[in-house]
């Protein structure tokens, strides 16, 4: 949850505790944040709302769905043999084409090249603010009640915030001395094994520009191999593990978000060759 000066009277609530827009019918919303929740969460209580703004700190790139009549992440993989710099700077170039200047939105320009940050996959955020029914804001700078005070001076009065402001990775079910990666990189090779803790898996504690499922169950087929004594971690586990967050920090944008970001077919491709290489 994000903290800010003052106290809000209305209802605040992170977007892990959005269910439906249903009960935000005919008020006024304020939702806080930039990725794919935070725009999902705004297009559907725009459909029932009085009023509905969105504050943002930064600038996002925004991926509609559809892109030349393909699903955008289908168009993206058939340009996987440019090399990956020179595909950012296409796919900006592509999407300021179809977009137009974010900024005539009322929306911050992306301050990060495309790819470098998690892609927002939305095809109504821009044309629901085309038409008057998503209002963007800057950041927040103070609560008063039901008065939020944006950093531009604005005051505007809000029944309810969704703080559509992400996660901590946090396991309170382990002891911290045993696993913590709240307040770092996360050191698991593969994104599932931590070097010195002998039968613990982490599926899925990644987040990938693309598809999470497949590359979870490829871990599982994985980690099914390791217990049946098909396959072996690497000796070397502790530096390819820092090679692993190296690469996280020079690949994409510097931000706790992004301290578990994989590029989907890179990531699939080691997958697959760790699942088919030969316990020794």
């Amino acid at each position: 949850m994000p903290s800010y000066p003052g106290e809000f009277a209305g209802r605040f609530l992170h977007s892990h505790d959005f269910k439906s827009a249903a009960p935000f019918a005919d008020q006024r919303v304020l939702v806080i944040g930039g990725g794919n929740s935070a725009c999902d969460i705004a297009v559907e209580t725009a459909r029932v709302s009085r009023f509905t703004g969105i504050s943002m700190r930064r600038g996002y790139h925004f991926v509609p769905k559809f892109l030349f009549g393909v699903p955008s992440d289908t168009l993206h993989e058939r340009f996987l043999f440019v090399p990956r710099r020179l595909r950012a700077r296409l796919f900006e170039l592509v999407l300021r084409l179809h977009n137009g200047d974010l900024a005539r939105y009322g929306l911050p320009r992306p301050d990060h090249p495309f790819l470098s940050s998690h892609p927002v996959v939305n095809s109504e955020l821009l044309y629901f603010i085309r038409h008057g029914r998503i209002h963007p804001r800057p950041d927040v700078a103070r609560l008063d009640g039901s008065e939020v005070r944006f950093t531009d001076g604005r005051v505007e009065t809000y029944d309810a915030i969704i703080a559509a402001t992400g996660f901590r990775i946090t396991f309170p079910f382990f002891d911290r001395s045993l696993v913590d990666f709240s307040k770092g990189p996360v050191p698991l090779y593969l994104r599932v094994f931590p070097p010195r803790l002998p039968g613990l898996y982490f599926i899925g504690l990644f987040q990938p520009i693309g598809c999470i499922w497949p590359l979870a169950e490829l871990q599982s087929r994985l980690v099914a191999r390791l217990i049946r004594g098909e396959y072996r971690l690497p000796p070397d586990i502790d530096e390819r593990i820092a090679q692993e967050i190296d690469q996280i920090r020079r690949t994409f944008a510097d931000t706790p978000r992004h301290s578990v970001e994989v590029d989907y077919h890179p990531f699939r491709e080691r997958l697959l060759r760790e699942i088919e290489r030969v316990a020794l």
